[in-house]
């Protein structure tokens, strides 16, 4: 809604003359946290001040006539913007008057009255701007805002839809900055996908859209703080194909909107489209656990973490949990499903995907439809991880659970476990030299040439991938039995002849798992023993058991028997 007002001409009336026109807007309109509704008339196209003729009333005192604009809806003298008199005040050309509420009230004030007109004249335009908020307004900034995860745990977010802001700039940088705020007791993580950005070319410009964070140009940025330091997550300055999601490593994040003051009010003011658009949502509760794990060899990661099983959740809430995996250079991981219980079969009720580093795509996606074959996932080899040529760590893998986080609904364990990549020569044959070197001591069946250190073998849980019985015999029967005297000697296993007879060997094999040796200061282990089944220390522990608990029948009948027998 805009218009423009004018001045009109007063007489006829015997003593003052007063004129008003307020210009209010209802608060209905706008989004649903509408603050308030700018009114901004630009004062002024024209403006002159003349002496008073044919005063009705004489005046002899200063401001006979005066034009006055309130802050407000009724004429509050502690709101008041601007007063223009007929004695002193100067003319004012093209001055913004803007209301910081619903309401802008203007009065025009003559004491004197005149048959020939009003010595004031005034022309302006008035035009209404929507200046609701998507969270809570920082006070004293052009723009800031915070969202509270306690208050909006997700929603949308985009450009200040008060396009006043950039003409109010004065030639200085346009910056609305957005903060993100949670609590560890209620979530660990922020997530932002930002949807569309939609910036305009500036002509004869020269700074292009090459480095994004360096070069002056118009742009949003998400960041965080991090040890005291700004952490950048990401940077945008041009328009974007497709939603990118951002995700924070911590309780916090900021986003940042960056528009060159320099034309900011010929590109931006009153532009019907916005910036950006972008939405948010607060992630990884205390029913998710620890955010990163890993580099292990092996581990595990279970949902729902028990040490938050206490805790009071909401029972209609949807659980987003986001796990980082930290594997070591130079290492393979296999994912092993071990367990998985779903109270629904759809996969809106509970999904599962895991992300590898620069994939917008989930390298795997598990619901209860197809958990079962989740039980035998391909391994990701380090050319996939991203650290084929690089002796540091590669970016973690994203393991990302969407679903209830009602306790008893949903319940999963993922084993992972880092594999060594035997090292092959030049014709492709395996590099044996080289082959137990950096803790590589148990060879896997199968063909997949990779290899495992010894204290995980054993342990109660496979870390050889694909080891499921018949799946594993018919693969390659000549691989299996490739390097079984090999896993023979490094684990010291007794009977040789026995164990050409299996047709694999495991980690969780019982011919490896019922023995032990004890290593000698060699290469190999020269002393084996087998285990014995303890029969001594059986009837000992059963007798001292019973021994405590006649004694404690006895304290019992001794204290309390007396008593109910009196």
């Amino acid at each position: 809604m805009k218009g423009s007002l004018q001045s009109g001409f007063f007489g006829l009336q015997q003593g003052n003359t007063t004129a008003y026109l307020i210009f209010a807007t209802n608060a209905a309109v706008g989004a649903d946290r509408t603050e308030s509704l700018g009114l901004v008339p630009e004062l002024v196209r024209d403006f002159r001040i003349n002496r008073i003729e044919a005063p009705i009333i004489r005046h002899e005192e200063d401001c006979a006539e005066s034009l006055t604009i309130y802050d407000a809806n009724h004429p509050d003298p502690a709101r008041i913007i601007k007063t223009f008199c007929d004695t002193f005040s100067r003319p004012m050309e093209k001055i913004d008057f803007v209301s910081t509420g619903r309401s802008l009230y203007v009065k025009f004030l003559s004491k004197t009255g005149s048959y020939s007109g009003s010595s004031l004249y005034y022309w302006a335009h008035y035009d209404f701007f929507n200046n609701s908020r998507y969270g809570d307004v920082v006070q004293n900034t052009l723009c800031d805002e915070v969202f509270y995860a306690w208050k909006y745990s997700k929603g949308q977010l985009g450009s200040p839809r008060n396009t006043l802001i950039y003409k109010r700039a004065s030639g200085s940088d346009v910056r609305c900055q957005y903060k993100f705020v949670t609590d560890r007791r209620l979530f660990s993580r922020v997530v932002v996908e930002v949807t569309s950005v939609t910036f305009k070319e500036v002509p004869y410009s020269m700074n292009a859209c090459t480095r994004c964070h360096e070069e002056r140009v118009d742009k949003l940025i998400l960041w965080e703080e991090k040890d005291k330091n700004q952490n950048r997550l990401a940077c945008f300055c041009d328009n974007i194909p497709r939603p990118v999601r951002v995700i924070s490593s911590g309780d916090q994040m900021n986003l940042e909107l960056i528009i060159q003051g320099q034309h900011a009010t010929t590109s931006y003011f009153k532009n019907p489209h916005t910036l950006f658009e972008a939405n948010y949502e607060f992630a990884h509760g205390p029913i998710c656990g620890p955010i990163s794990l890993g580099p292990s060899p092996d581990g595990e990661l279970v949902f729902p973490y028990k040490n938050a099983l206490g805790i009071q959740l909401n029972e209609n809430r949807r659980e987003k949990c986001i796990w980082e995996l930290k594997v070591a250079a130079q290492r393979d991981l296999w994912l092993h499903l071990d367990k998985a219980r779903f109270a629904d079969r759809s996969c809106e009720h509970g999904r599962i995907e895991v992300y590898l580093a620069g994939r917008l795509e989930p390298r795997f996606i598990i619901c209860p439809e197809n958990v079962s074959l989740a039980r035998d996932l391909p391994i990701l080899s380090a050319a996939e991880l991203g650290a084929v040529e690089n002796e540091n760590e590669p970016l973690p893998v994203l393991i990302q659970y969407t679903g209830d986080s009602a306790v008893g609904k949903n319940a999963f364990k993922f084993v992972w476990t880092e594999l060594f990549h035997l090292p092959r020569n030049a014709d492709g044959t395996l590099a044996t030299s080289s082959m137990f070197k950096d803790s590589c001591d148990f060879y896997c069946p199968g063909d997949q040439h990779v290899c495992i250190p010894e204290y995980l073998l054993c342990n109660g849980v496979h870390n050889c991938p694909n080891v499921t019985g018949l799946r594993v015999v018919e693969s390659n029967i000549d691989k299996n039995y490739e390097y079984i005297e090999e896993n023979y000697i490094r684990t010291g296993l007794f009977d040789k002849d026995f164990l050409l007879n299996i047709p694999y060997l495991t980690d969780e094999a019982p011919e490896l798992c019922r023995t032990k040796y004890i290593p000698s200061n060699g290469d190999f282990p020269d002393v084996v023993e087998c285990f014995q089944f303890p029969v001594v220390q059986m009837v000992v522990a059963g007798v001292v058991l019973a021994t405590l608990i006649i004694l404690a029948f006895t304290i019992y009948c001794r204290l309390y028997g007396q008593k109910h027998y009196d």
